[in-house]
Parts: C-alpha cells; structure tokens; sequence
C-alpha cells in the first residue's frame, strides 16, 4: 500500500498517522550490580528483548490505542532487523514503507541498563544514520 493510499483509506472518524523514525531492538539487562567494574564479567539477574527507538514506540503504542499507523524507516538485512519488523507489525502498524539495506550494514541495537539513576542506555546505530537519506513525500493532507 502506498502512503497517499493509506492515508485516504482510513474512515471518516479514524485517527490515522505516518511515522518516520528509526527502528531497532532494546535489550534491557536488569540486576546488574550499582558499580560496574571495568574488565570484570558482571552478571545480570533478568533480560528482555523489546522494540527499541522512540519512532517506533510511539508508532507501536499509538496503534495498540486504535489509530490506523504506518511507519517508515530502514532496516539491516539480519535477523534484528526481521525481529523488529515483525514486532512492530504484529500490533498493527502498517510497515510496507519499512526498507532493508542494499549493502551490508546492520540494523540499530540498544543496551538499556535500568536500574540505576540516571539509566545507561547504550546504541550501536548502524543503519540508523541512512534515515536521512530517507525520500519522505506524502502528498495527503490529514484534512482529506
């Protein structure tokens, strides 16, 4: 489905929108020790793989609200990037706007350390930098 079309398909009374944003997985370590000691393995007690990056949160949580969504970003040709397609789509966003790679770069990554104040949160980009590269064009208007 093309973006004009799915932006003039949505019903008279449906909220409809279009994201464009990167799109990643978060691993969320939890447990780990207050101070962490460089060159020394440290053990988390729990992890969680989740949909990581903000653009694809919002776009997620919008959608599981009833808004009709559709999402357009980059992602690797590996399996992270499978992942976060098929998570993100299962709560219904519309991602046929979502590109894979040409050439060998990787989809994004983040390693989120909760459990301390502030949290550490830490990003390999990867393909997320290519975003600007993006062609953008949507030639509906929300009021149509």
């Amino acid at each position: 489905m093309d973006r004009i079309a799915f932006l003039r398909n949505a019903g008279e009374n449906e909220n409809r929108c279009f994201v464009v944003g990167e799109l990643n997985l978060g691993i969320v370590l939890y447990g780990l020790p207050k101070d962490l000691v460089m060159e020394r393995e440290l053990l988390a007690t729990g992890t969680a793989i989740t949909l990581g990056s903000s653009s694809a949160i919002f776009a997620h949580n919008l959608s599981m609200l009833g808004t009709k969504v559709g999402f357009m970003s980059k992602i690797g040709k590996d399996p992270l990037g499978q992942i976060a397609l098929d998570r993100l789509s299962a709560s219904g966003v519309e991602v046929t706007q979502v590109k894979r790679t040409v050439n060998a770069t990787s989809t994004g990554l983040s390693v989120i350390l909760p459990n301390r104040t502030p949290r550490y949160i830490l990003t390999y980009p990867a393909v997320l930098y290519s975003l600007r590269h993006l062609s953008v064009r949507i030639y509906a208007s929300f009021s149509e």
